[in-house]
């Protein structure tokens, strides 16, 4: 199998054909407006309540490390993290998250101190904010369309094509002229792979094939033993 460098880390929503017809994300955010969801893709640490608060379904949510936000934020479990911290350095703030049970009302979350009963909320989980965008992108050997309304901002893309760094690549990062997609190593992406980390999904840098605009998935490889 071609070893290419990194993937598009992105979640596993295969499952949602299982679920509710009306189930979009496994994280719905409590706290926080949600028109102001994107300023955590800038390169500007942010401010945020802790923890943070999502309303969720509890057995779906446990089995997961790497859940649907409706905000499109980053969260991840203590475990998802801690496997990435483990394979190298990567610039990011961490925000520690709790998830209510959504099916009580927000009224019955809380005693009257306004803490969260135990029996009410899943923690272990984190909002990761990036903090780094990597000035990667091969122009001239990708295949992509620049936005028509940014400039500056790919559009549609077929193929990434990166500059490695000497230094290698971290284990997730963001690039320059993609607002949102978040980026995964090859090396990131075996030890979540060996770790059983649930919920995600890799995509190819080639992976939007014969111009259909359809993410293509990859297989993942098991661990290379060394």
């Amino acid at each position: 199998m071609h070893k290419e460098p990194a993937y598009i880390l992105t979640n596993d929503v295969g499952r949602f054909v299982h679920y509710e017809t009306d189930y979009e994300a496994d994280l719905l955010i409590v706290d926080r407006p949600f028109s102001k969801r994107f300023t955590i893709f800038d390169e500007k640490p942010i401010d945020l309540p802790i923890p943070v608060v999502y309303s969720g379904y509890p057995p779906v949510v446990r089995t997961l490390d790497f859940p649907v936000t409706d905000n499109s934020w980053l969260v991840m479990s203590s475990k998802m993290l801690a496997v990435l911290k483990g394979v190298g350095e990567f610039r990011h703030f961490e925000f520690p998250a709790v998830i209510t049970d959504y099916r009580h009302l927000p009224e019955n979350w809380r005693d009257k101190n306004g803490n969260f009963f135990d029996e009410m909320v899943i923690d272990g989980y984190f909002v990761i904010q990036l903090l780094e965008r990597m000035d990667i992108l091969d122009y001239e050997k990708s295949k992509y369309e620049l936005d028509v309304d940014n400039p500056g901002v790919l559009g549609r893309v077929e193929e990434y094509v990166f500059r490695i760094p000497p230094a290698g690549l971290p284990p997730l990062f963001y690039i320059k002229g993609e607002p949102v997609k978040t980026f995964i190593s090859y090396q990131a992406r075996l030890a979540l792979k060996a770790a059983g980390i649930t919920g995600v999904q890799y995509v190819s840098l080639k992976g939007m094939q014969l111009g259909t605009g359809i993410f293509v998935d990859v297989p993942v490889p098991m661990p290379e033993e060394n």
